[in-house]
């Protein structure tokens, strides 16, 4: 924990000066204003095993205009036996190599602003994936994608902005059993003008039996990769 008395001040970095891993079979919190793993080439990772389940706070003073979750460098990431719960940041940004949850599900809410996702955001025996945040859900890179397995569902809800794929092309951005997309006050998608290429959000909905639902106030572009 860092910033434990809720003050603004106090950042908690996982390797900033040499590879750091932090393991356990029980629950691990990192706590903090900033909470970043991997800073100047170093690789942070944070692993759960047994039933030992993750939670991420960020903005530890409940300020709501900073705040930040970062995975950063390469090969970071976080990955629990049991569940991973983001919570409280004024920005979440999901880079190195991912997030992973073995068992169970993984939650990123209560972020003020966006959400940028830069790589794997992953689901393992069904578990579901809910990311709602209070402006943008941005995914930003070709290697961007959140996934479930199983019958397990996506929910991702732009409160007042965008779902967007930031980076035109034709790889799966979405894949997950019943997927529910909502910007109530922004697009889903969007078409660059390029002709066969545009921002769609690549959707992998499984099989017949699955379902997207999308909702928005303005435009929605879709592509259904595989399902």
């Amino acid at each position: 924990t860092a910033d434990s008395d809720a003050n603004g001040a106090g950042n908690l970095v996982i390797s900033a000066a040499a590879n750091s891993t932090i393991t356990t079979a029980g629950n691990i919190s990192l706590i903090g204003e900033d909470v970043t793993l991997g800073v100047g080439g170093f690789v942070g990772k944070v692993i759960t095993t047994g039933a030992g389940s993750v939670t991420v706070r960020a903005d530890n003073n409940d300020e709501g205009l900073s705040g930040v979750f970062t995975i950063a460098t390469a090969g970071s990431l976080v990955n629990s036996a049991t569940s991973v719960n983001v919570t409280n940041a004024y920005d979440v940004n999901i880079g190195g190599a991912g997030i992973f949850a073995n068992g169970g599900a993984i939650t990123i809410a209560g972020v003020n602003n966006n959400v940028t996702i830069s790589t794997l955001v992953e689901t393992f025996t069904g578990g579901d994936i809910t990311i709602t945040a209070g402006n943008s859900v941005l995914l930003d890179n070709a290697a961007s994608e959140v996934r479930t397995t199983g019958l397990g569902n996506i929910s991702i809800t732009a409160t007042a902005g965008n779902i967007l794929e930031t980076v035109a092309d034709a790889t799966v951005d979405i894949a997950g059993y019943q997927i529910t997309l909502s910007a109530l006050n922004g697009r889903i998608g969007e078409d660059t003008g390029a002709p066969g290429l545009d921002a769609a959000l690549e959707i992998d909905s499984r099989n017949w039996i699955s379902a997207t639902t999308a909702t928005a106030n303005g435009d929605i572009w879709l592509a259904e990769t595989l399902g």
